[in-house]
């Protein structure tokens, strides 16, 4: 269950909002998810799940990107599997599709508890209908490199 800290520490879940009045999408990367987010989450996951492709994408922080992609592929050949799907492309995918579909989309960088911009959309009016639907995400804190700290409360502890 989505509520569970054990379960968001462990999973990387897509969950959205409004940042600044831009509709967001955030991977989690096992980061906590605001808990007014999580009341309307399972809806929203499958309405965004619906929504079609209108737009071409910009690629956000370029440098952080090549950065994840270096680390997280660095044990994979280069032969067979990864001339197939190179993995700029097995990493950003799930991004590209998010802001064809019209979000800001985000990841979370586990290091920095900070979100950085993995790719946007070229048109930002695609979702002007959608985002009512969408909560408020506070940002606590620009970052001078497009990456944001957001207003999150610690997670609840629950003695056993």
């Amino acid at each position: 269950m989505i509520t569970t800290t054990e379960y968001q520490q462990t999973n990387d879940i897509d969950w959205f909002g409004i940042v600044n009045g831009k509709p967001c999408h955030f991977a989690s990367n096992g980061g906590r998810i605001p808990e007014h987010v999580i009341k309307t989450l399972r809806k929203l996951q499958s309405e965004v799940a619906r929504l079609p492709e209108k737009t071409d994408y910009e690629e956000g922080d370029t440098e952080k990107i090549n950065e994840i992609v270096k680390e997280q592929y660095k044990y994979l050949s280069e032969d067979g599997y990864l001339k197939i799907f190179p993995p700029r492309t097995m990493y950003m995918w799930s991004f590209i599709q998010m802001a064809q579909k019209g979000f800001y989309s985000y990841d979370r960088d586990a290091e920095t508890d900070t979100y950085f911009l993995v790719a946007k959309p070229k048109d930002e009016d695609v979702l002007k209908d959608f985002k009512s639907k969408m909560p408020v995400v506070i940002i606590k804190k620009e970052n001078g490199n497009g990456s944001i700290e957001l207003e999150i409360p610690p997670y609840k502890i629950i003695e056993k």
